[in-house]
């Protein structure tokens, strides 16, 4: 086989190399594309997963502190009435 030959069958070689990577990489950008889609549908989801926690924190604060204030407002009666009744 002359020089020329071989060089043909090594650009061949090099041509077809080439076309795998460029179909490799056309996949990568196709997946890098879905990824990207992903990750800003999750920060999206995130956020509101985010607001909607901070409402229920929030909620549960104030539920917490009118719990407390009903407690101490039944204990300032009973105490009152156990004040009545020691004093009959």
């Amino acid at each position: 086989m002359d020089q020329l030959e071989k060089l043909e069958q090594r650009v061949e070689v090099v041509i077809a190399r080439i076309q795998e990577l460029e179909a490799a990489n056309e996949a990568l950008l196709d997946k890098n594309s879905d990824l990207s889609k992903d990750l800003r549908r999750l920060r999206a989801e995130n956020k509101h997963l985010k607001a909607e926690s901070d409402s229920i924190a929030g909620n549960f604060g104030e539920k917490e502190t009118e719990v407390k204030n009903r407690l101490e407002s039944i204990l300032s009666e009973v105490e009152k009435i156990e004040l009545d009744m020691s004093n009959n």
